[in-house]
């Protein structure tokens, strides 16, 4: 379809530029792609990402004023600013992110159908909607989310991991004492915030001298707040900004806990913890049952299960030679399965085969 390959247009459409894995995984790609491709936008309303150096002077940026939603008004008006896009940039490609997107575009599929619609699948919603879903081609970034596809009826799907660039290995300090547990993300319901908040007091209640960090914001930042005062825990937890950087996002944390439900289509921030040596614990949810071999790379708790989780805690915090363990494991599961250039290598084969 493509007369020159190269010179493809793609433009990536999320709902978003606030933290999270979607968001930030788009951007990294789009940065990588443009070695490959003369031209890659992203559509989306500023967040966080605006601010940050992360996206590289070649990805084209463009702004929407207000995120995606069901209003007609609304529908309208992103139709119009896409569809003008189309036109004057001669866009080849356009990729969706995010559900919500959808009847935006269904009109652009329907209004200009030589444009080839990818979406890329970042959730296990398993609900009506995923019926709905239309797509020359679907990603699924795990085998969860591809499941979650197929029971849909979904064909065409290619399955392709997050990756990151890992750095030299390097031997983390364990720490008997004030080890900082950390969380790293979004703070939303399907995060399971409370269930770590709730281990990390029994753990106090042990006996145990310990930090816990959290690093991102969201929604349920002031009833974390609510949380901490009520448990009297203000001078053992912590909620900071977050970070864009890999190594500014893990500054002090000694072990990442993601306790996020079902719903999860990865895990971005585990391989991401992994990657330079931080020892992880997670919920015992798909996504994270891909990247994750209890007891060799990191271990599993039961979702949900607030002793469980603090059980997992204490005993990497008792076992020297456990945390050394899973920390080297878990780096060396990411530098093998979940490499930059893999994952991106899969991006160009998608955009580029098209037979």
């Amino acid at each position: 379809m493509y007369n020159n390959k190269n010179s493809l247009k793609i433009l990536h459409v999320i709902n978003s530029l606030n933290i999270g894995g979607t968001e930030k995984s788009t951007l990294i790609y789009s940065n990588y792609l443009t070695h490959t491709f003369n031209w890659i936008g992203v559509f989306a309303p500023k967040g966080f990402y605006s601010h940050e150096n992360i996206v590289e002077p070649d990805v084209k940026l463009i702004y929407t004023k207000k995120k995606f939603s069901v209003n007609p008004i609304n529908i309208l008006l992103k139709y119009l600013q896409l569809s003008r896009l189309i036109k004057l940039l001669n866009i080849d490609v356009i990729h969706y992110h995010h559900r919500i997107c959808l009847p935006v575009i269904c009109l652009i599929k329907f209004l200009h159908p030589q444009i080839d619609v990818y979406y890329s699948h970042h959730c296990s919603f398993d609900d009506f909607i995923n019926y709905l879903l239309i797509a020359d081609k679907f990603v699924a970034i795990s085998q969860s989310s591809r499941f979650d596809l197929q029971r849909y009826g979904k064909k065409n799907i290619s399955l392709i991991n997050h990756g990151i660039r890992a750095p030299a290995f390097v031997k983390k300090n364990f720490k008997k004492e004030y080890l900082n547990i950390g969380f790293v993300g979004r703070f939303s319901e399907v995060k399971g915030i409370p269930i770590i908040l709730n281990s990390f007091k029994a753990l106090i209640e042990k006996g145990f001298i310990v930090n816990l960090i959290f690093r991102g914001e969201g929604k349920l930042a002031n009833h974390i707040k609510k949380i901490i005062s009520r448990y009297e825990m203000n001078e053992r937890v912590f909620i900071e900004k977050p970070e864009s950087d890999i190594l500014r996002t893990f500054d002090n944390i000694d072990l990442l806990v993601s306790a996020s439900t079902e719903i999860e289509g990865f895990g971005l921030v585990l391989i991401e913890a992994a990657s330079i040596g931080i020892p992880v614990i997670a919920s015992n949810i798909s996504a994270h049952r891909e990247i994750i071999t209890n007891n060799i790379n990191g271990l599993l708790f039961e979702p949900g299960n607030v002793m469980d989780l603090s059980k997992k805690i204490e005993k990497v915090l008792k076992d020297e030679k456990l945390y050394q363990s899973l920390s080297y494991k878990g780096y060396q599961n990411v530098a093998e399965k979940y490499s930059l250039e893999l994952t991106a290598t899969k991006y160009k084969k998608l955009y580029l085969d098209n037979s």
